[in-house]
């Protein structure tokens, strides 16, 4: 007769594998030994793309563009005209002006004031001689500047015809491109 084995434990994992025989013992640690394998690998293989997406990020942040620029304030019409009225005067030719003024002046001349009016390109020129002629020659050394296009003489001025006080004149000086 056989022996009975009479077993009351209750059925568990610890048991079965305890009551398996030794060949899938050995076959059970190997499977569990890949699998922690497995786990291993898998674990590093996750801190490499976590680490690959925080370098992303930072240099997304790096080369991020540029904010867009706040909206512009509506500009008035007013505003405009005075911003356009100061650019046109920073703009006028002040140098060549003054150049061609000085190239023409002579000893019997002198100069009190130039007033330039920028949108119609004319050069006030105020200034007083001795006496008519040397008013017509600085006046005609004037039109052979080649800064200005046509010298109108406005007016002039004598106070006292006998007495030694200079001629005062204005002329118009308009100007072209240099």
């Amino acid at each position: 007769m056989k022996p009975v084995q009479l077993d009351f434990a209750r059925p568990s994992l610890a048991r079965a594998v305890w009551r398996a025989g030794p060949a899938l013992r050995v076959a059970l640690a190997a499977a569990v030994l890949l699998c922690l394998g497995a786990a291993w690998s898998g674990f590093g293989l996750l801190q490499q793309q976590h680490q690959r997406q925080e370098q992303i990020a930072e240099a997304a942040r790096r080369h991020r563009p540029p904010p867009p620029p706040p909206a512009a304030a509506p500009v008035d019409a007013a505003q405009v005209t005075a911003v356009n009225a100061v650019v046109t005067q920073l703009n006028l030719p002040w140098r060549d002006l003054q150049a061609a003024v000085a190239a023409a002046a002579g000893p019997n001349v002198g100069l009190l004031a130039l007033e330039p009016d920028v949108r119609k390109r004319v050069l006030r020129i105020r200034a007083e001689a001795r006496n008519s002629d040397d008013m017509i020659a600085y006046v005609e050394r004037l039109q052979q500047q080649p800064l200005f296009a046509a010298v109108l003489l406005r007016r002039h001025d004598l106070t006292e015809p006998e007495g030694g006080d200079p001629l005062r004149f204005e002329l118009d000086a308009t100007w072209g491109t240099p």
